[in-house]
């Protein structure tokens, strides 16, 4: 399937980038995975409309200069005509000619989006094209060369994960889990990243007891299905 990202919102990844050139980019994205092809999103090629995607995330990394809470911020103040909606830390935003535009309301979708926000723009060839500044900077040129997909959350097998578990949902917990961490690293690990290796070992195990801990869960080091659904 052939896409392509709103200029727009290639307008606002450059001039994030731009703002903070060394930002963490993992959790960034665009077009959406298999599990979001399954329902409706944003995040999927609109092929009545050329293939346009229409919603992008950005990575939460203040220590990288890129603070969500003060990107939702300036996108509210800004007011800007282009936004659909902002999802941002357990709170939906709808712009113009959404519900109660820029207010924000509760959201308690699957993903919290506590590590990054997104942005939908509205379904107008306006929206779409139009380049100029989201942060009220002058407007940048746009980036070049293909976005991330959005990488969709697996399901937790029913047994969970725990020391000996290995495979690729255990390479994606560690890198769930050094997305939540940042450049900060894990304290358990005095500031290092873990190895995304896919064997659930005993620094694996660390982290998750600090996760668990930190989201007042019990620091079983297992991970079942409350400390899942908090990742």
């Amino acid at each position: 399937m052939s896409w392509f990202l709103a200029p727009s919102l290639r307008a606002l990844f450059a001039e994030v980038n731009q703002v903070a050139p060394g930002r963490n980019k993992r959790s960034d994205g665009s077009v959406g995975d298999t599990s979001h092809q399954a329902r409706l999103s944003d995040h999927n090629p609109d092929n009545t409309a050329g293939g346009v995607v229409r919603a992008i995330d950005l990575t939460h990394d203040p220590g990288g200069g890129c603070d969500c809470n003060q990107l939702v911020t300036r996108v509210r103040e800004g007011r800007d005509p282009r936004v659909a909606y902002v999802i941002w830390n357990r709170r939906i935003m709808s712009g113009q000619g959404g519900p109660g535009p820029w207010i924000w309301r509760s959201y308690d979708g699957t993903n919290p989006h506590d590590h990054h926000m997104h942005v939908s723009i509205r379904h107008t060839r306006a929206a779409e094209t139009a380049v100029g500044s989201w942060l009220g900077g002058r407007a940048v040129r746009l980036g070049s060369g293909p976005v991330n997909p959005v990488v969709g959350k697996p399901t937790l097998p029913g047994g969970g994960l725990r020391r000996g578990s290995s495979g690729e949902l255990v390479k994606w917990l560690q890198r769930r889990l050094n997305t939540i961490a940042g450049s900060r690293g894990h304290g358990a690990l005095g500031g290092k990243p873990l190895v995304t290796d896919g064997a659930f070992g005993d620094r694996t195990e660390k982290v998750v007891k600090a996760f668990q801990t930190n989201r007042g869960l019990a620091a079983d080091g297992v991970v079942g299905p409350k400390t899942w659904g908090r990742l």
